[in-house]
């Protein structure tokens, strides 16, 4: 997922249930970081494979493919310029990213604006 990809958690992840949004700040080749509403971040890889668990009849996934949904594509945050974890918090805390969660991106897919 590119920088301003919106995504959603398919299961409960970094004290998110499953369905909280996040966005996708920072990509670096095979794998990408993404931060969620509480402000919590991680990275998934692109090509690391896990056993799925969760969906009976599928062995391996890619790691990324098991946590999270493409939801849609944020313009205004495809440019964020990643310099370090502790720049993101701060605008985390100054709200940059509260576009990636707000109404707009909760609507289910197919309804009109």
């Amino acid at each position: 997922m590119k920088v301003g990809t919106i995504c959603k958690l398919k299961v409960d992840c970094l004290g998110n249930k499953a369905g909280t949004l996040g966005v996708v700040f920072y990509d670096y080749g095979n794998g990408f970081q993404a931060i969620f509403e509480n402000g919590n971040l991680d990275g998934f890889s692109r090509t690391s494979k896990m056993y799925d668990s969760l969906r009976k009849g599928v062995g391996d996934v890619i790691e990324a493919d098991h946590f999270l949904e493409e939801v849609g594509f944020e313009e205004s945050l495809a440019g964020y310029q990643f310099k370090n974890v502790l720049q993101v918090s701060e605008d985390y805390r100054r709200g940059l990213f509260n576009i990636a969660w707000s109404e707009k991106w909760k609507k289910p897919k197919g309804d009109k604006e």
